[in-house]
């Protein structure tokens, strides 16, 4: 056989004879339609191939790297932990990924234009001693080019597009920060830390995302994402554990006589807003983190 092909390759089909190659598919009993349908299985087996390794390297780039998990020193609490190892906690709130994709333009009129794009936010820590919250925020490419669209910019900010402040459920906006950057493929990670947070009497904190370019705190930010959440403050919690319980009341209709009332009494439970977390790993890891601070900006409005 291997002579046979040989002298059709080398021979007939370069020679040009007519015929060679359909008898060539006699001798060998290659018939047209089973070409073609070996042709579309090796078409539809590479598509499939294909769409999995899409698959793959999609789920295998969407994971967080390692470097915005973990919890980031600074020197300062770094100094806590040294000075006072057994009194030093640092605290994990909340777990998954928080999405929004609700980002938008405040007009001069005052109407809202929406714009495409999202960012996520997760990995929140805070340390109560330092009084130090930190958390990863993560925008992909794609959410750059939206904004850069959405201002008719005539090209993509340089450096970093974004500023962010915290809000608190009190009226307070905490604006110094600094931030750890990180990129994986198309997505860009920020690994941000506020420092002087007291969450003791707080139950919301929320980030505002702005475009560096249109910071204006007293109309809408370009994005809001919530970070801390609790149903009731800490500093009401009888010691740090994992629940506290409060006696409810609940009245309905009495069942044997509708025209009276009963009251049944029953305990709720409310989970502690932060959970512990180990600082072992991350000691030995990273002494203190690159922290950078953002780049100078203007306020509207001032």
């Amino acid at each position: 056989m291997d002579e046979e092909r040989k002298s059709f390759t080398e021979q007939d089909l370069l020679d040009g004879k007519r015929g060679s190659f359909s008898d060539f598919c006699r001798r060998h009993n290659i018939t047209v339609g089973g070409s073609i349908k070996f042709t579309l299985k090796a078409l539809i087996f590479l598509f499939v191939a294909t769409v999995y390794a899409l698959l793959f390297w999609r789920m295998m780039t969407a994971r967080v790297p390692a470097e915005v998990k973990r919890y980031l020193w600074t020197e300062e609490a770094l100094a806590l932990y040294q000075t006072s190892p057994d009194d030093f906690a640092v605290y994990k709130h909340g777990n998954g990924t928080r999405i929004v994709d609700d980002c938008g333009i405040t007009m001069e009129n005052g109407s809202r234009a929406m714009v495409d794009g999202s960012f996520t936010l997760e990995e929140v820590l805070y340390a109560e001693s330092a009084k130090e919250i930190q958390f990863t925020v993560r925008y992909n490419n794609s959410t750059v080019k939206y904004l850069t669209e959405a201002y008719r910019l005539a090209s993509a900010p340089e450096g970093e597009p974004f500023i962010y402040m915290l809000t608190d459920d009190q009226g307070k906006r905490y604006t110094e920060y600094v931030y750890a950057p990180f990129s994986k493929a198309m997505y860009n990670y920020r690994r941000i830390l506020f420092k002087d947070v007291d969450l003791t009497d707080l139950t919301d904190l929320t980030l505002e995302i702005y475009y560096i370019g249109d910071v204006n705190p007293a109309t809408a930010p370009y994005c809001t994402i919530p970070v801390y959440v609790a149903d009731t403050p800490i500093r009401d919690f009888p010691e740090k554990g994992k629940y506290m319980t409060y006696t409810a009341y609940e009245t309905f209709a009495s069942a044997a006589d509708p025209t009276q009332t009963e009251v049944k009494e029953y305990t709720e439970y409310i989970l502690f807003p932060l959970e512990d977390y180990s600082l072992s790993r991350s000691i030995a890891d990273t002494p203190y983190g690159d922290f950078r601070t953002p780049p100078s900006y203007l306020v509207k409005g001032n």
